[in-house]
């Protein structure tokens, strides 16, 4: 049996990761051409869903509302990046009352999610946390099958969502990973 590795920062995705378009779309649109709106809002209709102001709802993976704080009471830096626009994704997060266990995120109208994952660790390292690549999980549905990769070039680890894991709480005990309290540097 291998050793666990360590897990000191997670860092979600969003659409189709923590939360799903009921009406087939995503938090930015119904697709990701460059046209899509950068402006909408959203507003709370349940404790798990949310409507986009053209009427588009979302409902967050019922798994979230727990994992979440139990991630952090364990100590375990949270994060965002996402291929949306910073406006309507901040919006939806409010909605879902989310905002507040993540920091630093990284929401670019753009697939370069390595570059995001780069600018995340920057931020909490500024912070005063040690925290690197290898301490560092990202998780996305990756549909295109393109984030898989851009994590190895920079030494992060991945997984997919509903490809090496299909429910997020599989997170709090899982086989190769051991989530550990992120520490501050002593400087």
């Amino acid at each position: 049996m291998s050793a666990y590795i360590p897990i000191s920062l997670i860092v979600f995705d969003c659409d189709d990761t923590l939360w799903s378009g009921l009406d087939g779309g995503y938090i930015s649109g119904t697709n990701y051409p460059e046209t899509e709106r950068d402006d909408y809002t959203f507003c709370s209709l349940e404790p798990m869903v949310i409507r986009r102001d053209d009427g588009e709802n979302f409902r967050l993976f019922p798994e979230v509302t727990g994992l979440l704080p139990e991630l952090t009471r364990r100590g375990v830096l949270l994060s965002i990046a996402s291929y949306n626009h910073t406006i309507p994704l901040m919006s939806a997060l409010e909605a879902f009352g989310l905002t507040h266990y993540f920091q630093h995120p990284a929401i670019e109208w753009n697939s370069r999610k390595d570059l995001m994952l780069r600018n995340i660790l920057r931020g909490f390292t500024q912070d005063g946390y040690r925290i690197s690549p290898q301490t560092t999980l990202f998780i996305d549905d990756d549909y295109r099958g393109v984030y898989r990769s851009q994590m190895a070039s920079i030494g992060v680890h991945f997984l997919q969502k509903a490809v090496d894991i299909n429910d997020l709480n599989e997170l709090l005990n899982h086989p190769r990973y051991h989530l550990s309290p992120a520490q501050k540097s002593l400087l």
